[in-house]
């Protein structure tokens, strides 16, 4: 008789790593804020990226996204989260805050 072994590794799965930056961080009513993520996959998986806000109107995606601030905003922080996702559901957040100052 014939006896074979083969040892095997199993690679840990890794999440996406995500930043995120805005541009500019204080804006007025009707104002916008660009928020980007900058997003990537240590197992070179193919990611997807998903927005959140608090506040305001958010427009477009991909990992960059528009804020437009509100009436409704003025004298508060709106807050933005960006997940980004693998494949596989993965995920990893990241969170802006963009300040609407009160009207002057």
């Amino acid at each position: 008789s014939t006896n074979c072994s083969a040892a095997s590794t199993v690679k840990a799965a890794h999440p996406p790593e995500a930043v995120c930056s805005v541009n500019p961080a204080i804006i007025a009513i009707g104002e916008t804020a660009t928020i980007t993520t900058t997003a990537s996959s240590s197992d070179g998986r193919t990611l997807t990226y998903n927005w959140f806000a608090s506040g305001g109107t958010l427009r477009d995606s991909g990992t960059t996204v528009t804020l437009t601030a509100k009436t409704v905003d003025v004298g508060n922080a709106i807050t933005v989260t960006g997940t980004t996702t693998d494949d596989r559901g993965l995920s990893s957040a990241c969170t802006v805050s963009v300040t609407v100052p009160p009207v002057q």
